[in-house]
């Protein structure tokens, strides 16, 4: 960034990364500190980073677990039956948690959770009360959650999510976090 004539101006990179229709949420994170987010002004989330936008902006993306949550003992098995083992269990993508769940009947069916473990270790307790979003290509779903104490699943949105997106037995679906104030994944599909 440059001062010139009373001013601060972006210097490097932002001409190839903004595109119109973009808009830029700015929070600050310390001493003339700033976390810059482009997001998509139709759906308000944040765009998927293409490798252009990696080349040219600088990661500015924190994903933190809260200190206020208190975890309590999880249970190792999931209600729908996908076999999850409840642990943070993640594994990168681009810098990003990221988790992956195999379509079951039970899916097919209806009922989607959320490993608790990932949330408990990524995203913030509090944001359970907050819809959170899945960006698949150019479609963003918004999702409501359910929980307890030691289970997290989607309430509403799951059923419209799959079959707008033809889920069937067998496909992986990959859960990428890109941010874990507004909770938004962006997900991709490994074809059964």
């Amino acid at each position: 960034m440059l001062f010139m004539a009373s001013d601060y101006h972006f210097n490097v990179g932002w001409a190839n990364a903004l595109k119109e229709g973009d808009f830029l949420t700015f929070t600050l994170v310390g001493d003339g500190l700033f976390r810059v987010k482009r997001n998509d002004v139709g759906t308000g989330v944040p765009h998927q980073r293409t490798v252009k936008d990696a080349d040219d902006i600088p990661d500015g993306h924190v994903v933190d677990s809260s200190d206020e949550y208190q975890s309590s003992e999880p249970e190792t098995e999931s209600s729908d039956g996908s076999e999850y083992v409840d642990d943070h269990g993640a594994f990168d993508v681009d810098g990003c948690p990221t988790f992956s769940v195999t379509i079951t009947n039970s899916h097919l069916a209806g009922t989607f959770e959320i490993p608790f473990g990932f949330w408990n270790h990524y995203i913030r307790i509090g944001a359970l009360q907050a819809p959170i979003y899945f960006v698949h290509r150019e479609n963003t779903s918004t999702i409501t959650l359910g929980y307890s104490n030691s289970k997290i699943w989607i309430a509403h949105g799951w059923k419209h999510f799959s079959r707008a997106n033809q889920l069937l037995l067998g496909d992986r679906c990959n859960f990428k976090l890109v941010d874990g104030d507004d909770v938004t994944f962006y997900v991709w599909f490994d074809r059964a």
